[in-house]
């Protein structure tokens, strides 16, 4: 920690309180400035993740996952960190990040990081299974 400065006069009260407030304005500029950072490599992480969501006209069970979640997933903590993207099982195999295991059944979601699979769902029981799965990959 570095010396404070003596200096070789005493200081009058008006400037006692201008060096402190110059102080304390340096120390919010530095709070400022890391918060600022931190807010836009959140922003940037939450880019970088989404979820995709495999899907069939004929998957009883997507249908489901549709009233159930689809209609409020958009309002979620995790909407915030993953946007949703729909895909037809009959469009998989072009629209797959590289690596990625085959898609065989419906409903299917990947949890995708910077075109990388990092996570897969498969099939759907409830809301609330589907969001405790979900929470394994992606905090709310």
């Amino acid at each position: 920690m570095s010396q404070p400065v003596v200096f070789p006069f005493p200081l009058s009260a008006p400037q006692r309180l201008i060096r402190s407030l110059v102080h304390s304005l340096k120390i919010g500029l530095v709070f400022c400035s890391l918060f600022i950072s931190s807010a836009g490599l959140a922003a940037e992480q939450a880019r970088s993740l989404e979820l995709v969501f495999i899907t069939s006209e004929y998957c009883p069970f997507c249908k489901a996952w549709e009233r159930d979640v689809g209609q409020i997933y958009d309002s979620t903590p995790y909407a915030l960190k993953a946007r949703l993207r729909r895909v037809d099982l009959g469009d998989v195999d072009s629209t797959l990040p590289a690596g990625a295991v085959k898609v065989f059944g419906t409903p299917t979601f990947l949890i995708v990081e910077n075109n990388t699979e990092i996570g897969r769902i498969e099939g759907y029981q409830s809301s609330e299974m589907f969001f405790w799965a979900l929470s394994e990959y992606i905090s709310p």
